[in-house]
C-alpha cells in the first residue's frame, strides 16, 4: 500500500533578535533643536556631516529610564565614541566622537565631532545608540636618548661705529685727537669675558712720513685713569702707501681689557702684543686716535670702524 508523504507548511518568521553591545533604542525625531520628547534621539543639524551636538530623551523607545546610561558617556571626562544607526537598516548611519556631556534633566546633549556617516534617517525610525567608551590615557614612556649636540653657532656681530672720508692730520707735536676719530663705548657694553671691540682704521701715508698714529683707551672714572693702547710709528722708508690698523680690546674680566695692533701691509711686521691695560667695564671708556709728531697731510685717516663680538 502505497503511503504519502505529509504536507509541511512553512512556519511564520521570529522576531529580530535584539541589537548587541552596549547600547539603547530610540525613535527618530527629524526636528533640530534641543529638548527631544520622550523615547527620541535629534541631531542639530539635518546634514549629518555637520552635526555638532545630538539630543538624547532620557527615557527609550520602550519607556525604560536611560540615564545612567547617557550620563556613563562621560567616561570620567575621557569620553568615547557613538555609532548610532537605523535598526533594520545598519547601512545608514552616522560615528563619531564625544566631546562634552550636559545633564538637562530628562534629556542629554552631547558635544560631538563627526567621523563618517551614510544614508538618512525618516521620522519615527527605530535608532540604535552605541557607545564605546575610551581608554585611559597610558603611562608616559621612557625618555628618549639625548641627541646629538647641534654645531656651534657664529658668534653675534654688530657694528657700534663707523665713518668714512678722508681726514687729513695737520702739523701735531705731542699726541693729538684726529677729527671725527674718537668713540665712547657705553657702560656694560662689553659685558662678558671674551666680548670684544676690534677698531679697524684705514691710514694712507706718503713716503718718508714721520711721526705715529696711536689708539688711546680714556676712561674718566675712576681716577681719571688714561691707558694707552696701541701705536704705529712711521718713518719707514716706503714708497706711498695704505696700513689697515686692527685694534683689539678684549674682556678678560670686570675690570681689565687686553689689546694688540695688527699692522697689514707692513713690509717685516704683522703684528705687535702690547701689555694689558685696565679700566673697569661697568663704566664708559672712550676710543681715541691720535697722532704724534705728523706733518701736515703726510698722514690721512680714510676710515674708522668700531666693531663688537660677542663671545
Amino acid at each position: 500500500m502505497a503511503c504519502c508523504s505529509p504536507t509541511i507548511n512553512e512556519g511564520p518568521a521570529g522576531k529580530d533578535g535584539n541589537f548587541g553591545g552596549y547600547s539603547q533604542n530610540f525613535l527618530w525625531d527629524t526636528a533640530t533643536t534641543a529638548t527631544p520628547a520622550t523615547g527620541d534621539i535629534r541631531f542639530d543639524n539635518a546634514t549629518f556631516s555637520a552635526v555638532t551636538n545630538i539630543y538624547i530623551s532620557d527615557t527609550n523607545a520602550q519607556s525604560v529610564d536611560v540615564d545612567l546610561f547617557l550620563d556613563s558617556f562621560d567616561n570620567s571626562g575621557v569620553f568615547g565614541r557613538l555609532y548610532i544607526f537605523e535598526e533594520y537598516t545598519p547601512s545608514n548611519f552616522w560615528m563619531g566622537d564625544v566631546t562634552s556631556v550636559t545633564d538637562n534633566g530628562a534629556d542629554h546633549t552631547f558635544g560631538v565631532t563627526h567621523i563618517d556617516s551614510n544614508g538618512s534617517f525618516a521620522n519615527n525610525d527605530s535608532i540604535v545608540v552605541s557607545f564605546v567608551p575610551k581608554g585611559a590615557t597610558g603611562a608616559a614612556g621612557a625618555a628618549g636618548a639625548a641627541g646629538a649636540a647641534g654645531s656651534n653657532g657664529t658668534d653675534g656681530t654688530s657694528i657700534l661705529f663707523e665713518r668714512e672720508g678722508d681726514d687729513s692730520i695737520a702739523t701735531t707735536g705731542a699726541y693729538t685727537d684726529v677729527t671725527n676719530c674718537s668713540y665712547t663705548v657705553t657702560a656694560g657694553e662689553l659685558a662678558n669675558d671674551g666680548d670684544e671691540l676690534e677698531v679697524r682704521v684705514v691710514v694712507d701715508v706718503v713716503s718718508g712720513a714721520v711721526g705715529g698714529v696711536r689708539l688711546q683707551i680714556d676712561q674718566a672714572t675712576p681716577a681719571s685713569t688714561t691707558n694707552v693702547g696701541a701705536s704705529l710709528l712711521l718713518g719707514l722708508p716706503v714708497s706711498d702707501k695704505t696700513y689697515t690698523l686692527t685694534y683689539i680690546v678684549s674682556r678678560t674680566g670686570a675690570t681689565s681689557q687686553k689689546n694688540y695692533l695688527t699692522l697689514n701691509g707692513l713690509n717685516t711686521v704683522d703684528s705687535r702684543a702690547l701689555t694689558a691695560s685696565t679700566v673697569t667695564m661697568a663704566n664708559t671708556f672712550d676710543l681715541n686716535l691720535q697722532s704724534l709728531n705728523v706733518t701736515a697731510n703726510d698722514v690721512v685717516i680714510t676710515s674708522m670702524k668700531v666693531i663688537k663680538r660677542v663671545s
